[in-house]
């Protein structure tokens, strides 16, 4: 390695800086500076720093696979941090293995994929649609209205939110879908119709900008009686961004929040707002855009080599002691064994931890285990 590069490795760091999901990029961003900065202070790859190049594809997903093709070609990265939406990632993919280079994609999603050449760090299905489903149907109610952005994502989550629901003797009530790039009155409206349904809850797959104007809506709409609001999508920065009291007793389901208390989290929240601002907020997001660079180094070093089958074949011997805990990549496929939290927000605009599983769960992008089964008698595939 040191004879490719002589001085400093460039690594392709692709989020958006502008634009409808700008916000929870950025955190993303901020986070991949962080890890890497942190590298480069313990001694780099065998005394080479690594060099971030950073585009923004202005959350445009026709973007991102352009801007990654200019990383590879002009800029010369051997590996690739980023993406947000899944249009994002499938943009990126066909760059990614014409060129056989390695994309690690840190946003939780909807599964149902494998690519050789991607590490995917945030949460399967099984990992957060499954344990929030549980949780909700069991403690909070089985009348439920899903709601969310018009895109990959949230189409396919709430076809499996509903498979899971029916099968547990839950009813959906209604479904609604808005442009990923609307405007609040819309969402409004959607805001008034699934108040007149008297839901339950609500499953809240909206991206960006919509989650803060929807649960500004419902708080408007259901002051007396607030309507519980389930998401996979709703973090801290978002919660920041619509004001604590309209994000106040609602529910997120992650590998991380910013309140787990173990060591390592503590340590890199701390030097986290002591760089970026005491205001600044860390979210699920954040924490697999930070520790999947580590893994990725971790493995590069192993494997003495940027070549994607050589890193590959060495990352699954990678242990990690992320923010969240332990983690480490299922060479099955590709994803990471996570640990499922659910969270309900405070006063503070923080999560209280409710649940959190006894261990990292093993990821099952297919839902195998779950295609056919009810929650209530669902077995989960634990962290061996």
């Amino acid at each position: 390695m040191s004879n490719t590069y002589p001085a400093e490795i460039p690594v392709g760091v692709i989020f958006s800086q502008t634009g409808v999901t700008a916000n929870p990029e950025q955190t993303m961003l901020r986070a991949t500076l962080l890890a890497i900065d942190r590298i480069n202070r313990q001694g780099g790859i065998n005394g080479q720093q690594l060099h971030p190049i950073c585009v923004d594809p202005q959350s445009v997903p026709e973007n991102y696979g352009p801007l990654a093709q200019k990383l590879i070609v002009e800029d010369n990265v051997k590996l690739i941090f980023g993406g947000y939406t899944s249009a994002s990632r499938k943009a990126m993919l066909p760059v990614i293995g014409r060129y056989d280079v390695l994309l690690f994609y840190p946003t939780q999603y909807e599964g149902f994929e494998y690519a050789p050449n991607v590490v995917y760090t945030g949460a399967a299905p099984n990992q957060g649609c499954v344990q929030l489903a549980r949780y909700m149907l069991q403690n909070v109610g089985k009348r439920v209205c899903m709601v969310g952005s018009d895109y990959i994502w949230p189409r396919e989550i709430n076809r499996i939110m509903r498979e899971l629901i029916e099968t547990s003797d839950g009813d959906v009530i209604s479904e609604m879908f808005l442009p990923l790039e609307t405007n609040k009155e819309a969402v409004y409206q959607v805001a008034k119709h699934v108040s007149s349904q008297h839901p339950e809850f609500v499953f809240s797959n909206f991206v960006g900008k919509s989650i803060e104007y929807f649960y500004q809506a419902m708080l408007e709409l259901n002051a007396d009686k607030p309507i519980p609001i389930a998401s996979l999508t709703t973090t801290e920065t978002e919660i920041q961004a619509m004001g604590i009291k309209a994000g106040f007793g609602h529910y997120t389901a992650a590998p991380y929040f910013q309140s787990v208390e173990t060591p390592i989290n503590q340590e890199i929240v701390k030097e986290y707002k002591a760089t970026y601002g005491q205001d600044e907020v860390t979210t699920m997001c954040w924490e697999a855009a930070y520790f999947q660079v580590h893994l990725a180094i971790k493995a590069v070093k192993l494997a003495e080599s940027f070549h994607a089958d050589k890193v590959m074949e060495k990352i699954a011997d990678i242990r990690h002691s992320a923010p969240q805990g332990p983690v480490r990549v299922d060479p099955d496929n590709n994803h990471c064994f996570l640990w499922s939290r659910i969270g309900r927000v405070n006063q503070q605009g923080q999560f209280d931890i409710l649940v959190t599983s006894d261990t990292a769960l093993k990821p099952d992008p297919y839902l195998v285990s779950y295609s056919t089964s009810p929650l209530e008698t669902a077995v989960e595939s634990r962290y061996e």
